[in-house]
């Protein structure tokens, strides 16, 4: 049976502090999209740095968007999962206060902010071995 486990919000946040990949699902005209991104916590936000251009500098800034990071292992049958969902605000990456790490740097870059107090944060644990089939 699949015993899934809802965590605090405390639990949340240690997972989202201690990850750094995660994918961002944004709508656009043409339907959903889901966009694998590193991020990072400054001054208890989710921000994320891409290029102005792209499917989330475009779509995201203004707009409802979902964040999810998680970790599983198959071996185990467990993990857990985060989902972070709020309006997402374009920032200029001066306008930051930390260094967020881009893997691929552009001079158009916005970056994505999501402040954790205005957005919905949950998350899921699967025990090792909760899923397993007999």
């Amino acid at each position: 049976m699949l015993e899934l486990e809802v965590l605090s919000r405390e639990e949340c946040d240690r997972h989202l502090r201690d990850s750094a990949v995660a994918r961002v699902a944004v709508c656009t005209p043409d339907g959903p999209h889901v966009v694998p991104v590193n991020y990072a916590l400054v001054d208890d936000a989710v921000v994320v740095r891409t290029v102005a251009a792209s499917v989330l500098g475009t779509h995201a800034p203004g707009n409802v968007v979902c964040l999810e990071v998680d970790d599983i292992s198959p071996v185990l049958h467990a993990g857990w999962s985060v989902l972070v969902r709020g309006r997402a605000e374009a920032l200029t990456p001066d306008a930051l206060d930390a260094p967020l790490r881009t893997w691929v740097p552009r001079e158009s870059d916005v970056v994505l902010r999501l402040r954790l107090a205005e957005c919905e944060v949950s998350g899921r644990l699967l025990p090792a071995g909760a899923g397993r089939r007999s």
